[in-house]
């Protein structure tokens, strides 16, 4: 049985309580949830830093008639495209120093919690670095994500990845009050999308920009006027989660995403890089067409070094894919090392079934 001394001290794997972690508020991990839960789960090979897939493109034209005694006519194999993407690697540690860990009174407590304090850390490197999963996904949502010292403060690494999702430029401002926006402007998107893609659109992701150039629509107002106007009015200043009252405008429907991230030092940065833009994706059945979540292995120690005849290998892949977790010890300076890690990439692995929307032209 592990003493509490080994428990605090000891090299042994954290993972469990990122686990715990991994399910705290949705806040900021909206884009994230969407590419891990509703895309297409893949894995790299072992440690391996890339992922590598292939798309494959259906014909969409139509199959000639021929005669009752003609021949089959013959047709070219399907279209595959090998595509493979780097994937990131996230690091975050922290030292506690021994006095940190036996002096420090967890929150609300009146004595000291050296477990409590230890997981705070823990869940403060993990939402750190769901906010540089989270900036990952939208900027692949956008069409391309770079990264470097300047988009990313402290990379050490430098990539760019692009991808070619369809794009839409709306003929008349959704910013402009006369805008038909419900009439016209919307079954136009929809239907660009649909040619692009061969894909119906039913989701809408945005701003609360465009939630607020909907609201106020001359249009929309007359539509809701004496049907949810109460409802709508109540949900125009949404921040994060279902927009214009859970009313399906254009059979789409509609999430607001405000959330962000404040650099060390800086000011608040919404995730969504323009407040213009607007992501339209196909139903949740179709979604693993489109988008991918990557995850790859990291490297943790082994086991604690014994005895010569006990020895385990000094290092291992982590026991899961995406986040891990180690903790080690140290005698100069007494504490402990915690150290927090994740490896993937969000994918568009089929950049067509996207659109990106420039409603404000």
């Amino acid at each position: 049985m592990a003493t509490p001394y080994h428990r605090l001290f000891g090299l042994r794997s954290l993972n469990g309580m990122v686990r715990a972690f991994d399910k705290e508020t949705r806040l900021n991990t909206m884009f994230q949830d969407l590419f891990r839960e509703k895309g297409r789960q893949m894995e790299t090979e072992g440690t391996d830093e890339t992922i590598e897939w292939d798309e494959t493109q259906l014909s969409r034209s139509l199959a000639p008639i021929v005669g009752r005694d003609s021949p089959h006519p013959m047709r070219q194999n399907t279209v595959t495209i090998n595509r493979t993407s780097s994937v990131a690697h996230i690091k975050e540690g922290k030292f506690i120093h021994a006095h940190k860990l036996y002096g420090e009174r967890g929150p609300g407590e009146l004595k000291a919690n050296a477990e409590l304090f230890v997981d705070l850390q823990i869940r403060d490197l993990v939402k750190r670095a769901k906010n540089t999963i989270e900036y990952l996904s939208v900027n692949t949502l956008n069409g391309t994500v770079t990264v470097n010292p300047t988009t990313v403060p402290g990379s050490k690494v430098t990539f760019t990845i692009a991808y070619a999702p369809n794009t839409y430029t709306a003929t008349n401002s959704w910013a402009t009050l006369a805008t038909r926006i419900s009439s016209q402007e919307i079954p136009a998107l929809k239907q660009d999308h649909l040619q692009a893609s061969g894909l119906l659109p039913r989701r809408a992701l945005i701003g609360g920009t465009i939630q607020g150039n909907i609201a106020g629509n001359t249009e929309f107002q007359n539509l809701m006027r004496d049907r949810l106007g109460p409802e709508v009015a109540q949900s125009a200043g949404t921040l994060f989660g279902q927009a214009l009252g859970g009313f399906e405008l254009g059979d789409l429907t509609w999430d607001v995403n405000e959330a962000g991230y404040v650099p060390d030092g800086g000011v608040f940065t919404r995730f969504i890089p323009a407040t213009d833009d607007l992501f339209l994706l196909p139903a949740d059945e179709d979604l693993p067409d489109v988008l991918g979540m990557a995850l790859g292995l990291g490297l943790v120690p082994g086991n604690d070094v014994g005895p010569a005849d006990m020895a385990a290998e000094l290092i291992r892949p982590a026991p899961q894919r995406g986040f891990y977790s180690y903790a080690v010890r140290s005698l100069n300076p007494l504490g402990v090392w915690i150290y927090v890690g994740w490896v993937g990439m969000p994918l568009l692995v089929f950049p067509s079934g996207l659109t990106v929307a420039d409603v404000v032209p």
